[in-house]
């Protein structure tokens, strides 16, 4: 089982290939840009017992356009739902099953998601204390429960929150439940076949981000009514 993941830099095409042979992966060729890396750019990302793939690694991507080419059951789309679940998305957001356990491999009894951020460039995340990339990774396990580790370019664990995680996807503005960034199959059909306003709107406020702006502005609003509450009663 194979595919192919392709870099498109300016006018420039480089190809990376990768083969996935159990738990080898050979790049028979590796892009070279002296393009500046960004912050928030994928650098690298390692699936263990996701869905089909064993144990898969890419790396190599760049700054521009990364595509992921090759044949039906390959393995491409569990790519992609690999770095929604990693960054914390749910299972839901993948469309590959109901719970986060349905993506761990058959036959095996946990998967973890290592995904490299980088932290270089313009306006990075607490770069003292991550250096050059941040390094997030998620284990899962049959049970349903799942665990993060979020580490310094070095390897060293920075913190195991999930509230830090949402803290670096919002520095980064990563969303990876828009269907504006990450649009599935399955979400695709639905919104090209959909004739349903409220669907249409739905799909309108999540992609251009009002709805987050608009779920911020209710919380304020609960924050300052809760806080002009407790001022009541002191006075």
């Amino acid at each position: 089982m194979s595919f192919e993941v392709i870099n498109i830099e300016g006018k420039r095409r480089k190809i990376s290939r990768i083969s996935v042979d159990e738990d080898e992966i050979q790049i028979c060729e590796v892009p070279n840009t002296k393009k500046e890396i960004q912050c928030g750019i994928i650098k690298r990302i390692i699936l263990k017992n996701v869905f089909c793939h064993e144990h898969l690694d890419i790396e190599n991507f760049i700054p521009q356009l990364n595509l992921l080419q090759g044949a039906n059951g390959s393995g491409k789309s569990s790519v992609v739902a690999g770095i929604i679940i990693g960054l914390g998305g749910t299972c839901k957001a993948t469309e590959r099953g109901k719970n986060i356990s349905s993506i761990i491999k058959n036959g095996k009894n946990s998967a973890s998601i290592v995904i490299h951020l980088s932290n270089d460039g313009y306006n990075p995340f607490q770069k003292e204390k991550y250096g050059s990339k941040i390094i997030i990774e998620r284990k899962l396990t049959l049970s349903g429960s799942s665990s993060y580790k979020i580490k310094s370019e070095f390897g060293g664990i920075v913190s195991e929150k999930k509230e830090d995680l949402k803290k670096i996807l919002d520095k980064f503005n990563i969303q990876v439940d828009n269907p504006a960034l990450i649009l599935s199959q399955e979400r695709a059909k639905t919104f090209l076949g959909s004739t349903d306003p409220k669907q249409l709107f739905k799909f309108f406020m999540t992609s251009t981000q009002l709805k987050q702006w608009s779920d911020c502005i209710t919380e304020i609003n609960n924050d300052l009514e809760s806080q002009k509450i407790l001022n009541s009663r002191k006075k």
